[in-house]
């Protein structure tokens, strides 16, 4: 897969893949394995700032890598109406969830997120990209 880096800040580096997918992979370099409130703004405003390049929902993988925990403050961010704006620029978003606590953590997103955008869970980044690409494609059909 080839991709672009487009972004870094706090826990996360955001990627460009190939196909126009916004690929957003936790890199711990605190080893807190945490989102906070910082991360969770700074990452819909790279969504946001995507969305208006593109002119079109976005396609998102995010890794969840070894994350063990959203903070109070992040969950209480993304429940907002500010956070909620997520739905304005998500065509569909793939969770990469490789292990039990990643799963339990990306159940937690599905219900933190009042979302119209389909979200599902995955074990491996192929299958993640190709259903992805499934959604871009009945979006255009519908």
């Amino acid at each position: 897969m080839t991709a672009e880096k487009i972004d870094e800040f706090g826990q996360f580096e955001y990627w460009l893949e190939e196909h126009n997918i916004l690929v957003i992979r936790l890199v711990d370099k605190t080893g807190k394995k945490e989102i906070d409130e910082e991360d969770a703004r700074h990452s819909l405003r790279v969504q946001q700032r995507l969305f208006k390049d593109q002119g079109q929902k976005l396609l998102i993988l995010a890794d969840l890598g070894d994350l063990s925990k959203v903070n109070k403050a992040a969950r209480e961010f993304a429940k907002s109406n500010e956070g909620q704006a997520i739905n304005n620029y998500a065509l569909a978003y793939a969770l990469i969830a490789p292990n039990r606590l990643n799963r339990m953590m990306g159940n937690m997103f599905g219900r933190i997120f009042k979302r119209t955008y389909p979200i599902k869970m995955f074990s491996s980044e192929e299958k993640a990209i190709a259903w992805l690409l499934e959604q871009r494609t009945a979006s255009t059909t519908q």
